[in-house]
């Protein structure tokens, strides 16, 4: 017997209609254009500088033991180059135990300032999220609370959760059409160097 509603209760196999729907029920508007790997997109609003970039899949079924975006710059901070960094998790000691594919796709973020003007940088607020870098994807987002670091002290920021069992899951956030994933910075400088 079958289960479906539009089969009576003595047939026993039924025929499911795979038609396309009628043009009226059917989405014809523009869509969405695929993320273009390796795209630094910056914004800014009220809360400061937001920085997206879109990274290439590839990386997390490979060997690479880091990406690296294209530089950016902060307002409030001339002088500093700044690059997104991702790191696969360590899953073992042995050689290849830290790549994106022994971790599967799992990782850690850094931000690293390239260079340094102790004049012009100090403490940054650093939040960091990641996600597929379609407009309607929900961010993972594993840190606690944002981030201060100060750039003048150490040129590198670790953004990798409080809860060392966690980690970002990067394959997670795949956007499966354009095989990108998005990771999504939000720096706000706090005091400059005096």
């Amino acid at each position: 017997m079958c289960s479906h509603s539009s089969c009576d209760s003595a047939t026993t196999t039924c025929t499911v209609s795979t038609a396309a729907p009628p043009a009226e029920l059917r989405y014809e508007g523009p869509r969405e254009p695929p993320p273009q790997a390796q795209a630094l997109v910056q914004t800014k609003d009220e809360t400061g500088l937001i920085v997206v970039w879109t990274v290439d899949a590839k990386k997390l079924r490979g060997t690479d033991k880091v990406a690296v975006s294209p530089p950016f710059k902060l307002d409030g901070a001339e002088g500093n180059s700044f690059k997104m960094m991702l790191y696969p998790m360590m899953v073992n000691e042995k050689k290849g135990g830290a790549s994106f594919k022994k971790a599967k796709g799992k990782g850690f973020v850094q931000l690293k300032c390239e260079t340094v003007d102790e004049d012009t940088l100090g403490t940054v607020k650093v939040s960091a999220a990641v996600e597929s870098g379609r407009k309607d994807s929900t961010w993972q987002n594993l840190l606690d609370e944002e981030v201060r670091h100060n750039f003048g002290e150490c040129g590198v920021c670790s953004l990798q959760p409080k809860n060392e069992d966690d980690h970002w899951n990067f394959l997670k956030a795949v956007d499966e059409p354009s095989q990108t994933f998005a990771v999504r910075l939000q720096l706000q400088p706090v005091q400059a160097m005096s």
